[in-house]
């Protein structure tokens, strides 16, 4: 059999990371570029191409050999697989659920056992794989990975039951994303939050609930077109993720570079801690444009998305 391969772009949580594990919803969207597999007949090579990202140091991480093993089982024997990341890996912007999801596509190709755009089993089965390199998954990253290329997301666990909805945009939407650096693992930041939740109950769920109030309110302001207040919005967010501790130092240099060059807003995205991604909101292009070469400059690794 001939090569087979799969896709599946990286995604960006624009808002509700960590508190959609605690009920609040979640809004986040599908990026152009992501994780690219093909697998061949071999005898179990692995070949993985990580992107340039400027003077920041890259790495797979342990979590690769483990996807790939969860995914094509036995298969792993007979297969080479090559893995192209065209994001940075372990920077918050959803590749291990974007591997996940590509390989289980060229993993269906070449065995024929199930359509490779069947997206609930997707979903379900990138859940599966993501609890071994995240521990429990609340299914937003898949969901994002799935979904987020028609528009925003809008993600809530209700009773157990997984809501998405797609939602409409008023006006054009200019984000510019940029990563830090490689953060220390979603199971890490996760653990912080689930602490603060033991030892201080009462503060654990005011925050969980201002969180989900700003993305509601976030969702009414795409609605609406109103960017100003997405970027305050997205400031304030950013400052309640960072008293938690999760906001690095390399991060808020880059936030404060952002607002210099003229953002809406801007704010952490994804795991957080010891490093990882971020993203500002832009006027315009041209906006978008300054803020992209004040990072660039700054050694990050910056892509664009303009939404509408």
């Amino acid at each position: 059999m001939s090569a087979t391969r799969g896709f599946a772009p990286a995604k960006l949580i624009l808002f509700g990371e960590h508190a959609v594990g605690y009920g609040a919803p979640a809004l986040g969207i599908a990026l152009s570029r992501g994780v690219a597999v093909e697998l061949q007949a071999g005898t179990g090579g692995l070949s993985v191409t990580l992107p340039e990202a400027g003077a920041r140091p890259l790495s797979t991480g342990p979590s690769v050999e483990t996807l790939v093993g969860a995914v094509l089982g036995d298969l792993c024997t007979e297969l080479d697989v090559t893995i192209d990341f065209q994001v940075p890996p372990q920077a918050g912007l959803g590749t291990s659920a974007a591997l996940a999801i590509a390989l289980i596509r060229a993993r269906n190709l070449w065995t024929k056992s199930a359509p490779p755009e069947a997206t609930s089993a997707l979903h379900e089965e990138a859940m599966r794989v993501e609890h071994l390199t995240h521990g429990r998954s609340s299914g937003l990253d898949p969901a994002l990975v799935l979904h987020g290329g028609a528009g925003p997301v809008w993600f809530l666990l209700e009773g157990g039951e997984t809501r998405i909805e797609i939602v409409p945009l008023a006006s054009a939407v200019h984000f510019v994303v940029a990563m830090s650096r490689p953060h220390a693992g979603t199971s890490h930041a996760v653990g912080r939050i689930a602490a603060l939740a033991s030892t201080c109950p009462a503060l654990h769920a005011t925050t969980m609930s201002y969180l989900g109030a700003l993305t509601t309110s976030a969702r009414e302001s795409l609605s609406l077109g109103d960017m100003p207040r997405l970027g305050l919005e997205m400031d304030l967010a950013h400052g309640v993720l960072a008293g938690l501790g999760l906001v690095s130092s390399g991060v808020t240099t880059l936030i404060e570079r952002a607002k210099a060059s003229g953002a809406l807003g801007a704010k952490m995205t994804g795991a957080g801690g010891a490093g990882g991604a971020l993203f500002a909101l832009a006027g315009d292009r041209e906006a978008s444009r300054r803020i992209a070469e004040a990072w660039t400059e700054s050694g990050a690794f910056v892509l664009e998305a303009h939404l509408l």
